[in-house]
């Protein structure tokens, strides 16, 4: 089976969340398929991959520097509806490579997957977020009117999608309620955890075997180390107060480490144990 996993809305940057993310699908899933990923643009590209890497935007120009793999911020919408036909004219080459396509959330998410659909391609939407809260606040006049209209675009083709794919149950309630998607065309997909490994256990005997105090409040953190998970609110409040009996663990990697491990310096929680990092 050849499978097209497309990010659209992303550049391929394998430290950053979203590509990790692809990545590591991808890697499973080309244990039993022919996979292609396609990002918008190929920023670092991984060595060696057990797949192809296609770009679907050679001529992107991605703004410098680069602190995430978000390929669409800050976009006009002249540059987003030239892109529109960038995808479609993607789609129109490449339709007949594929056995299906899944397309990773963005901001026009299920646009790509609809063209598939013309030519007979299943579209699946891989999505992770959808936006619920009622008062936005908006920046701009553009924006204000701008967001309704991206959120009826998604809306519409999401609806179109062959099947949806959700990370939460309560994802999948609120595409029902707010995308009117019928319940019976999402998949709930939870994240993979090997219950083997991680499961219950005696939280002292845990804490000896870490090195880690029994009086003291633990906060963990563990997760990809980026803009958008920014871990700086917290530093900074460590920073200030210096509670003697809490500590911050944070494993993971990312292009903002060493910004975090910068503020936590900066106020000598991190040599003072307050803060540590492991990879």
């Amino acid at each position: 089976m050849s499978i097209c996993y497309a990010a659209p809305g992303h550049f391929l940057l394998p430290e950053v969340g979203p590509s990790l993310n692809v990545l590591s699908v991808a890697e499973e899933l080309s244990k039993t398929a022919d996979v292609t990923l396609a990002f918008r643009k190929v920023i670092q590209p991984p060595e060696s991959p057990p797949f192809t890497i296609l770009e679907l935007d050679p001529e992107c120009d991605p703004s410098a520097p680069l602190v995430d793999d978000s390929a669409v911020r800050g976009t006009s919408l002249s540059d987003l509806l030239r892109y529109l036909l960038v995808l479609r004219s993607f789609a129109d080459r490449q339709w007949a490579q594929f056995d299906i396509v899944l397309e990773k959330s963005w901001l026009l998410a299920g646009y790509l997957a609809q063209v598939f659909q013309r030519y007979g391609v299943p579209g699946i939407l891989v999505e992770n977020l959808i936006r619920t809260h009622a008062k936005p606040h908006y920046s701009s006049v553009r924006k204000y009117l701008g967001r309704p209209l991206l959120r009826g675009f998604v809306r519409h083709y999401a609806r179109k999608a062959s099947m949806v794919i959700a990370e939460t149950t309560e994802l999948k309630a609120a595409m029902t309620e707010l995308w009117r998607i019928p319940a019976d065309r999402i998949e709930v997909a939870a994240l993979g955890v090997d219950t083997r490994l991680f499961y219950p256990r005696d939280q002292l005997l845990a804490r000896q075997a870490l090195g880690i105090d029994a009086s003291v409040m633990v906060l963990l953190y563990v997760g990809v180390l980026d803009e958008q998970h920014d871990l700086a609110p917290i530093l900074q409040a460590l920073n200030r107060f210096h509670v003697p009996a809490l500590e911050l663990r944070v494993v993971g990697d990312g292009l903002m480490r060493r910004a975090f491990e910068e503020i936590a310096r900066q106020g000598n929680s991190w040599r003072s144990g307050t803060v540590h990092c492991c990879l």
